[in-house]
């Protein structure tokens, strides 16, 4: 399902960067919607790095949790 999101969001964003590549004055046509995809995909990698660093903190925390327990 993630994927499929993703896959709408990317198509939305260079729909978006298309329609606005002929608005451009002075820039040369294919620097907004490269620069917008660009974007996007960093975007795109700081998420999944942000998502893995919640998954790792959470098993950390999970772990403690069960270390208390065995104390107990």
């Amino acid at each position: 399902m993630e994927t499929f999101s993703t896959t709408i969001r990317l198509t939305h964003v260079t729909s978006l960067a298309l329609r606005y590549r002929s608005s451009a004055v002075g820039c040369p046509a294919n620097v907004i919607p490269l620069g917008v995809l660009v974007l996007f995909l960093l975007q795109l990698i700081f998420q999944e790095e942000v998502e893995e660093e919640k998954k790792e903190v959470e098993e950390k925390e999970e772990e403690k949790q069960e270390e208390e327990e065995r104390r107990t």
